[in-house]
């Protein structure tokens, strides 16, 4: 059992006193081992040991107080104060709606990505780059001459990497023909590699979504013509050399989703219009077979690794209102359902724009007369708080914990 000493006085035979934190004449004034409470400059506590009869200097926990100036690890934000209102709370975290930066774009982006480094890829019209540091500065810009003989650039995706280099593809159209431009960049905006996949020779793949895992990237798309071609799934290496290919159910143009880990790679293709249900294939990451092919209500929308389950949209009994209902998969128990308000235009079967998870917290912008707003939702299903905004056309979550939320031709980085 380890003893505090108290401070109280001990009486020698002289009679003069003993105090704890000292000595008299040369005596000693604690017992060994002895650890007692001291104040680490008015502001943390610590401890110090006694050692030969005497108390040692206060030891400090090594973390840096909050309000003290100083950003700590651990720490979101550290302005010195405890003033609320201000972007940064008493225990130094952001406070929820606070933006903290907002970069003009000059037009609405064709794909954002938040790579692993904090800072932000995004693919503009006419085969151009953009990338934001974690201050919202523009960190590099990049414009790449289109392909030999195509002018048009139809759209853009990027995908992240683990190392926080990340990969851009651009479709390039003229005449009825068509090319695709992939592109590495590395995280400070110095390219790797930039291929061209164009339709003569070789059958031309065009892209309709890419994901990526660790170094490797991940690909859906149409091999040959549009109109006849085949609908397949790549993987490619670090090189952007393909790993293999599989063929897959289904000849409709979609818009395809990707989501890969180290166990699996899992594909959605989901119809542009005039269906109900979409298609999920999940595929081993090595070998590229099909594991399964399941048909999904085109509400359900996955919400994230750290999610209980999935989430999907529908209308609700009053016009202008759509119910979330979170459940744990598409036959499972219904966990909570909640109303949100919405535009009178929205149809069954439809979904929120962006749907994130945060930190236990399900996240969802939704257009509102007047501009869009953002809903914070807890896991009982209670709508914790809303944040009016300008037009949001996508949300995305950083591994900061923050939304990164794309529209009105801006940029904007904000702590939920």
């Amino acid at each position: 059992m380890v003893l505090l000493s108290v401070g109280i006085a001990a009486c020698r035979e002289d009679a003069s006193p003993v105090v704890s934190d000292g000595t008299s004449d040369g005596e000693a004034s604690c017992e060994a081992d002895v650890v007692e409470p001291c104040e680490c400059d008015g502001v943390a506590e610590g401890t110090r040991t006694c050692v030969e009869g005497v108390f040692g200097e206060c030891e400090c926990p090594e973390t840096s107080a909050c309000i003290d100036g100083v950003l700590a690890p651990g720490e979101d934000c550290d302005d010195n104060n405890t003033t609320p209102g201000d972007g940064c709370t008493a225990e130094c975290t952001f406070e929820s709606g606070t933006v903290l930066y907002e970069v003009d774009l000059g037009e609405y982006p064709n794909d954002v990505e938040v790579l692993s480094s904090g800072r932000v890829a995004v693919a503009l019209d006419d085969f151009r780059v953009q990338v934001i540091s974690e201050t919202g500065a523009v960190a590099a810009k990049l414009e790449f001459p289109p392909p030999v003989g195509y002018g048009h650039q139809g759209s853009g995706w990027v995908t992240g990497l683990a190392n926080g280099d990340f990969v851009v593809a651009f479709s390039a159209e003229t005449g009825g023909m068509a090319a695709d431009y992939w592109i590495r960049i590395d995280g400070e905006g110095e390219v790797v590699w930039a291929d061209v996949h164009y339709g003569e020779g070789e059958p031309r793949f065009g892209l309709e979504g890419l994901g990526s895992h660790g170094d490797a990237l991940y690909a859906a798309g149409f091999v040959g013509p549009e109109a006849d071609g085949q609908r397949v799934v790549r993987r490619y290496d670090g090189a952007g050399q393909v790993v293999w290919e599989t063929e897959t159910p289904g000849q409709a143009r979609s818009r395809v989703v990707v989501a890969a880990t180290e166990d699996e790679v899992q594909f959605d293709f989901i119809p542009f219009t005039g269906s109900e249900t979409f298609t999920r294939g999940l595929f081993d990451p090595d070998t590229g077979a099909l594991r399964s092919a399941v048909s999904m209500p085109i509400g359900w929308r996955d919400i994230g690794d750290e999610g209980a389950g999935l989430l999907t949209g529908m209308t609700g009994g009053e016009p202008g209102s759509i119910s979330l209902v979170m459940m744990t998969g598409p036959s499972a128990d219904e966990l909570w359902r909640v109303t949100l308000p919405l535009y009178s235009w929205v149809t069954p079967g439809s979904h929120p724009n962006g749907v994130s998870y945060v930190g236990g917290i399900v996240v969802v912008e939704e257009g509102q007369p007047g501009g869009d707003s953002l809903f914070g939702i807890d896991g009982a299903g209670t709508v914790i708080n809303r944040h009016a905004l300008g037009d949001v056309v996508g949300v995305h979550v950083g591994p900061d914990g923050l939304l990164y939320l794309e529209g009105d031709r801006k940029l904007i980085k904000f702590a939920p």
